[in-house]
């Protein structure tokens, strides 16, 4: 059902063993739109696990799911990468079959190309949609509030999808980037942002 990275699963380890024995982690997983998923993580004691949640064993913790999370958690990877901002969790969904061909062309294309590319800098992309020949992305990992993001999209991931899938027009990222020098918030930390 899920999958866990060696980091990942080392990483989560380490942060529920900090906070105490009897102690899951709780994945909520939610999803409005095809292939679009929010995903929420907490911990929470092993009393509040209800009848019909799905214990998943991770190999010394568990992941609590309820009935809706458990159907939207099939195939999913869970890995940790390393970025500008520190470490963040990346929750990688099987790709989602688009009726749109263009789209299903896209997708294709990230899957094979682009994102193993990014993740050697710690990055991905994830595909939201293709609207009269414009690409919709997310950035991910790494990418989020890294310098060089908009030279990456320009560059890369654009150039990239025109020259394989010619109906395309342009990307338009969605992110909401996370700039040091623009934003005074710090950046995130904890035991999965060491």
């Amino acid at each position: 059902m899920i999958t866990l990275t060696p980091i990942a699963r080392q990483a989560l380890k380490e942060y529920l063993d900090e906070i105490g024995p009897q102690t899951n982690l709780r994945l909520t997983i939610r999803s409005h739109t095809p292939g679009i998923y929010q995903v929420g993580l907490n911990h929470e004691p092993d009393t509040k696990r209800g009848e019909s949640d799905t214990l998943v064993d991770c190999e010394g913790f568990n992941i609590v799911l309820d009935a809706q999370s458990a159907v939207h958690a099939e195939g999913l990877k869970i890995d940790l990468l390393s970025g500008p901002g520190g470490a963040q969790l990346k929750f990688e969904f099987p790709s989602p079959h688009w009726d749109d061909p263009v789209a299903d062309k896209v997708q294709k294309l990230i899957d094979s190309q682009i994102n193993p590319s990014l993740e050697s800098h710690g990055g991905y992309i994830q595909l939201l949609g293709v609207k009269h020949g414009i690409v919709e992305i997310l950035m991910g990992g790494g990418c989020i509030g890294c310098p060089f993001s908009m030279m990456t999209l320009k560059e890369v991931i654009e150039n990239t999808i025109k020259e394989h899938v010619p109906e395309v027009k342009a990307v338009v990222d969605l992110t909401q980037h996370y700039y040091q020098h623009n934003n005074p918030a710090p950046p995130p930390s904890g035991p999965l942002g060491k």
